[in-house]
């Protein structure tokens, strides 16, 4: 016995020796600069076509627009920070399509210092505690999400990293289906 317990260590110390080795040379082959995934991508799980209830004062002005996107956020998202940063670099009445933010919190006043740091109040902006508002009007319970409104329904909801990348994304998809007719 006082010789297999000093093995059993060596050999775990090996093994972990090793398992290191082979996870730094895998991290070592991935190229830097390529993104894991896409920046922007579509979502399944939203209510498509829902209007809600009722439009918070804060956001009203985006529900008559004929276009607009919701960016979702969160204070204790590291994404949702990176993004309220590039946002606040950004000039709102310069953007091809309006914006507003929902900053969803586990209180107001976390919502509120967030939307403050962050210069959010330059665009239309809610503090939704506990995504209350969001999820029951949309089912939509992550961020960043944006969600594009048309006519003040929800037509398409996108998971992302960049604001500036889903912008272009959703201008492009406005002007393809300009160009093919489709209102």
């Amino acid at each position: 016995m006082g010789v297999i317990l000093p093995i059993a260590f060596l050999l775990i110390t090996l093994a972990i020796v090793v398992l290191y080795a082979m996870v730094g040379e895998l991290a070592r082959r991935i190229p830097d600069g390529e993104p894991a995934e896409d920046p922007v991508r579509p979502l399944t799980e939203f209510q498509q076509g829902t209007a809600p209830t009722h439009w918070p004062d804060d956001l009203s002005a985006l529900g008559d627009a004929p276009q607009a996107l919701i960016l979702v956020l969160s204070p204790v998202c590291s994404t949702c920070t990176n993004v309220a940063k590039e946002l606040a670099l950004l000039a709102p009445d310069k953007l091809d399509i309006p914006i507003g933010v929902l900053v969803s919190a586990a209180g107001r006043n976390i919502g509120e210092e967030f939307a403050a740091r962050h210069s959010l109040a330059r665009y239309p902006h809610l503090v939704d505690e506990k995504g209350a508002w969001i999820s029951g009007n949309f089912g939509v319970n992550i961020s960043p999400t944006g969600l594009l409104m048309e006519r003040g329904a929800l037509a398409q909801a996108y998971s992302f990293t960049k604001a500036t990348d889903l912008i272009q994304t959703v201008v492009k998809a406005r002007e393809v289906k300009a160009r093919e007719g489709v209102s």
